[in-house]
């Protein structure tokens, strides 16, 4: 519980600072469901990072970017296959750069894909929660306009296994990928539902052509061509004789 409110205290804080985050989100999906890749950038200002930092070291992470991943993402990073966390401090802000690659989501992640009624469903609340509208496609992402005194961004670019034929509010859909792009303060609320391509290795197995020619003809494989020489120098020892 602690753990929990300290998230929306730290995000929120982030949000509705002067000109204090700018975020960057690129997500690709697998039609096994599987994430590839998903990476975030975050250029945080130095005057409110210090603060972000000291505040995740007192929740037990070693780094802010650690403390997002498990809290905010609510990534188990046993079901990754390899995670990268640098931050680099510059002159106005701290770039902190999370990448996941072959990630299997859990049932307790902020991030999501699961398969309903023959569409692939993705799903990502690290940013906002589900609002009441239904996800629909849109020609142009919101503008979050809470007074010049407050500024943000993120950017959010998805990139689905299938053509995508819906997407949460502000999502632009461009056939498989969806991007989202809000400034100001305010959350983002990502999904979207993709067609899930057909399998590949059905017909055939590895190469798709009956067996696998491999250049040796149709329906003659490596195996094959071995056993038909083995024909050849029997024949040929037995003419010799």
């Amino acid at each position: 519980m602690r753990r929990k409110l300290l998230t929306i205290v730290v995000f929120g804080a982030l949000l509705a600072t002067a000109g204090c985050m700018a975020v960057t989100v690129d997500s690709s999906v697998n039609a096994d469901g599987t994430i590839e890749t998903y990476d975030v950038e975050m250029a945080i200002n130095n005057s409110v990072y210090p603060q972000m930092e000291s505040q995740a070291q007192a929740a037990g992470y070693d780094s802010f970017g650690e403390f997002f991943l498990a809290e905010n993402a609510s990534v188990d990073r046993s079901n990754v296959g390899n995670v990268n966390i640098t931050e680099e401090p510059g002159v106005q802000n701290t770039t902190v750069h999370i990448e996941l690659s072959d990630y299997d989501p859990g049932p307790g992640s902020n991030i999501s894909v699961s398969e309903e009624g023959g569409m692939l469903v993705y799903e990502d609340r690290t940013f906002g929660t589900q609002s009441e509208s239904t996800p629909t496609p849109t020609q142009e992402g919101p503008s979050m306009d809470f007074g010049q005194s407050m500024s943000g961004s993120i950017e959010y670019r998805l990139e689905m296994p299938g053509a995508v034929q819906s997407a949460s509010e502000g999502g632009t859909i461009d056939g498989n990928v969806v991007t989202w792009d809000i400034e100001g303060q305010g959350e983002l609320y990502v999904s979207a539902e993709s067609e899930i391509p057909e399998s590949s290795d059905g017909d055939g197995g590895d190469g798709g052509d009956g067996g696998g020619s491999s250049g040796f003809g149709p329906g003659v494989g490596p195996v094959g061509v071995l056993v038909a020489l083995a024909l050849v120098v029997v024949a040929l020892r037995r003419r010799a004789n």
